[in-house]
């Protein structure tokens, strides 16, 4: 059991924080206000009363390096946070931020890996969470940008973040302490950490939390008067805290082996510090991360939250003429139809289309028009379009022989335009389009099987051969003629494609083409040479661009692609759906990537990028 010894802090001192970088320097939330107290004497950083502290350092500034500490102005019902020269405690830089639904109980900085971003996690009165941007690493700058919302607790004491492993913990007063996912793109969902009430080891309530640099968690169980220690990759530790009568607050100082616990004592009042070893720290196992890029624009949001937007595809008018669109589907309503500006040219209200493809020129008896096809779980049909002058006109729908259709894409052959569609128990039918415009029809010429879910899909009418994603398996290659070669699985799931597999989409310029495929369950995207053995070329992310106010991508189901050269996309254009819409919350909607920016990140040559013109 560690030895507590009396330590001194400032009259009125109950909450206090380790400065980052500087041993022995604390933060203290006193009756005199926010200090910096140090060797070198006592600093006021800002009067009033405060509470929830918490501090990053290496904050540049208008050049210089800052250390940033938020705290929770208990009078004011806000977080204030302050950028201050360690050298001189003078402040340098100063942010508000007033909940704008209930008072904050709880607040808690985070660091975030790509480029030292902080976000500010709240947690107000109601147990709403709020995630905000507050500093801007790449223009070095204090900024106020919401994030995100999501559910949190009730009656929140404490907050604290593994910035490593991107973790918010959260203690919940009479419960325990809750993890979530800190990163800009997390989810939602929440596991226990530490719970008491019978089910977990805490005896009491978890009064107040800490993290250490190397991701252990420190909770105070002040009920029980009990230090509870979880470190990352060993065993659990539990001391109790017999001579204190009250302990209610938990402040901890790094070291090398070691770090320096203080508890404040109610009872006393008074704090006491005692030095406690660490475990060996785990080795290292350094998450590997493919490198990023940013999104050139974002469409309007759909019309609801959930899980709605799903599968893009970029209809490039013949000749130059017309405007260039983005179809994007609504799996809850319709067809959605937008510009290369985000912006929301029509809305075709025909049922519950999951994935939708188009070919420039499908023949009819009647007329020749450029058409989209897709899938419509509303009757497990298929939708056709016709995209005109006027826009984007609903020819009816086709019938399939399949249960729950789900994928779906288009092959343009010499003689016939086709539709190959799935469904969710692995089977896909071939249809050939005919009829008219106004009577459409479709005609199935062929049907296999993939061995389980699969969705998405691209035909290649340059190698006829049709590339279809099994989601838990990889990418398999077919003939894409009625009569041609069956599936054969070339691309298995591994580091880069990781489950589910989803959208997938063919980059072509000259003599050479890639496959670019969504690895949902990595939150990135694959290419593939489409040569044989299909060699992978590399991987990339797509993340916020702060200064555009779009954020990154994540749990992609379907893409498209497109090498013609379009306004401000001269090398072609990438669409993502984003599962997650945020920098703020919003309804899920489709990212514009410049092939550009692609090509760079993969590091592929102008003449490899481009091919011949």
């Amino acid at each position: 059991m560690p030895a507590f010894d009396a330590i001194s802090f400032p009259d009125g001192a109950a909450d206090l924080h380790a400065e980052p970088g500087a041993p022995g320097t604390w933060l203290v939330a006193a009756e005199a206000g926010l200090l910096r107290v140090s060797g070198e004497g006592t600093h006021l950083l800002a009067a009033g009363r405060f509470e929830s502290l918490d501090a990053r350092g290496g904050v540049e500034l208008g050049g210089e390096r800052t250390i940033l500490v938020s705290g929770l102005d208990v009078d004011a019902g806000a977080v204030r946070l302050f950028a201050y020269d360690p050298a001189t405690a003078a402040v340098t830089a100063r942010l508000t931020i007033s909940p704008d639904r209930a008072s904050p109980d709880a607040a808690c900085l985070a660091r975030h890996g790509d480029g030292g971003d902080l976000t500010l996690f709240i947690v107000d009165a109601r147990g709403e969470v709020q995630q905000r941007v507050v500093y801007d690493a790449a223009a070095g700058a204090l900024v106020n940008r919401p994030l995100r919302r999501f559910p949190g607790v009730p009656e929140a004491e404490a907050c604290a973040v593994d910035d490593a492993a991107e973790a918010l913990y959260i203690a919940e007063e009479p419960v325990g302490v809750w993890r979530y996912d800190a990163a800009w793109e997390g989810d939602r969902e929440r596991e226990p950490a530490l719970l008491g009430s019978g089910v977990g080891p805490l005896a009491g309530e978890a009064t107040d939390l800490a993290v250490d640099e190397r991701g252990g968690l420190w909770v105070l169980d002040g009920d029980a008067g009990a230090l509870h220690y979880l470190p990352a990759g060993a065993a659990p530790a539990l001391w109790p805290l017999a001579d204190m009568g009250e302990p209610s607050a938990l402040a901890l100082a790094p070291g090398v082996d070691a770090v320096d616990i203080v508890v404040f004592d109610e009872a006393a009042p008074g704090h006491r510090v005692a030095r406690i070893p660490l475990p060996p720290a785990p080795a290292a196992t350094a998450q590997r991360r493919p490198p990023a890029i940013a999104a050139s624009a974002e469409t309007v949001p759909v019309a609801r939250y959930g899980d709605a937007a799903d599968d893009p595809a970029i209809y490039v008018p013949a000749n130059g003429t017309g405007e260039p669109l983005v179809l994007g589907t609504d799996k809850r309503a319709g067809l959605a139809v937008y510009g290369l500006d985000g912006a929301l040219r029509q809305f075709l209200a025909v049922g519950r289309l999951n994935n939708v493809d188009l070919l420039p020129a499908v023949a009819f008896a009647d007329g020749t028009v450029p058409l989209a096809a897709a899938s419509n779980r509303s009757g497990d049909s298929i939708s056709l379009f016709a995209i005109e002058a006027g826009g984007v006109r609903h020819l009816g729908d086709v019938p399939t022989g399949l249960s729950d259709v789900y994928g779906l894409c288009m092959y343009a052959a010499d003689d016939a335009a086709y539709v190959f569609v799935n469904a969710t128990d692995g089977r896909y039918e071939q249809h050939r389009l005919g009829g008219t415009l106004a009577e459409p029809t479709a005609e199935r010429v062929r049907a296999f099987r993939l061995p389980s879910q699969p969705e998405g899909c691209v035909a290649d009418p340059v190698t006829t051969q049709v590339y279809l994603g099994e989601e838990a398996a990889g990418v398999w290659v077919a003939g894409a003629a009625p009569d041609g070669a069956a599936p054969t699985l070339v691309i298995e799931v591994g580091e880069q494609l990781v489950p589910d597999v989803e959208g997938m989409a063919i980059y072509r310029r000259g003599e050479q083409a890639w496959l670019v495929v969504s690895s949902q369950g990595s939150n990135s995207f694959a290419v593939y040479a489409l040569v044989p053995g299909y060699p992978l070329v590399g991987d990339f992310r797509v993340t916020a661009d702060l200064a555009a106010g779009i954020d990154g991508v994540s749990e992609t189901d379907g893409l498209d692609v497109t090498s013609a050269a379009l306004p401000g996309y001269p090398d072609g254009l990438l669409v993502l759906q984003d599962g997650r819409n945020r920098l703020p919350d919003a309804p899920q909607d489709f990212k514009l990537v410049d092939w550009r920016a692609v090509a760079a990140v993969l590091g592929l040559a102008p003449d490899e990028a481009q091919g011949a013109r």
